[in-house]
């Protein structure tokens, strides 16, 4: 037999093959994400952040027994998350930048299961600096060591790419309060997807609000008081105001640079014993990340 007419036999075996659809298979069904199930739920690690890799919605499934996530609306698609505080806060979570119409959800677990879950708050359509939008926002106090569950849904059984972020001191209104000995004390700062500055928020020092975090501290006593950024992988800044709203803040001190070519930044004001002070850090030109601050009283 020639080698044309062997080619030949093996191609009419080919198109017969896929014309009797032998060799044509179906295209694999995308598996559901990993944290499709309440007890599959992703930890989300640090302080504050954002989940990463982008996880789409499309294949996840509501399970039986699952609540509706907010109210009138139920489950769909929704994905879960767990996060533990590291210390008694205010935490923000948000799905800003999803692709889809968001639902979210906040819980804690007071007993086993889906059914020991106690919704802590709920959103659906959230204004985000001064803007309504489809997606979602909830902020919620957490205690020491609390575990918290957060479920992402859609709306209207929506599919798209979900960005989820957390953060516990984003707003002035959920600022981390500082105690501690009366001479100081050392924080960890992490303006790492901060969202946007919200509406009136000043500009802190050289160029307007981008990424800030806010914390407060009350004086124990009369002094000069001294907050620096003592180490940083971004080009920090540093404003204390009084003020118990963000649009009428008072300017009190502010740093971008400790010295020329320094991107620490460092400020000392005189403090008044019982009046609070809200410290913004800050990045230069959008910067963000890691931060250790520390903070004394002379």
């Amino acid at each position: 037999m020639s080698h044309l007419a062997s080619r030949l036999i093996v191609a009419g075996a080919l198109l017969g093959g896929l014309a009797g659809g032998t060799l044509l298979a179906a295209p694999p069904a995308y598996a559901a994400p990993v944290n499709d199930n309440f007890a599959g739920a992703t930890v989300l690690p640090d302080v504050s952040g954002q989940v990463a890799a982008r996880t789409n919605n499309g294949t996840a499934t509501a399970q039986v027994g699952e609540p509706a996530h907010f109210p009138g609306v139920a489950a769909h698609r929704s994905i879960w998350f767990t996060w533990t505080a590291p210390s008694t806060r205010n935490v923000v979570f948000r799905t800003q930048f999803s692709t889809f119409d968001t639902v979210l959800a906040v819980y804690r677990q007071d007993g086993s299961g889906l059914g020991g879950l106690t919704q802590m708050d709920a959103n659906d359509n959230a204004v985000l600096n001064g803007v309504a939008t489809t997606q979602s926002q909830v902020a919620v106090v957490a205690g020491a060591g609390q575990k918290l569950y957060i479920a992402v849904d859609s709306k209207a059984a929506a599919t798209g790419d979900v960005n989820l972020s957390w953060t516990m001191n984003d707003d002035f209104d959920t600022a981390q309060q500082l105690s501690g000995p009366a001479a100081g004390g050392t924080i960890v700062g992490a303006n790492t997807n901060g969202t946007t500055h919200e509406i009136q928020e000043p500009a802190h020092v050289n160029d307007a609000a981008q990424h800030s975090v806010w914390f407060t501290w009350t004086a124990p006593r009369t002094g000069t008081a001294t907050f620096q950024a003592t180490t940083a992988r971004f080009d920090t800044q540093l404003a204390v105001y009084t003020g118990t709203n963000v649009a009428v803040l008072t300017f009190v001190a502010g740093n971008d640079d400790q010295v020329a070519g320094n991107t620490l930044s460092k400020v000392s004001f005189p403090a008044t014993a019982g009046t609070t002070y809200a410290i913004a850090l800050d990045g230069y030109n959008g910067q963000s990340g890691n931060a250790t601050i520390q903070y004394t009283l002379v």
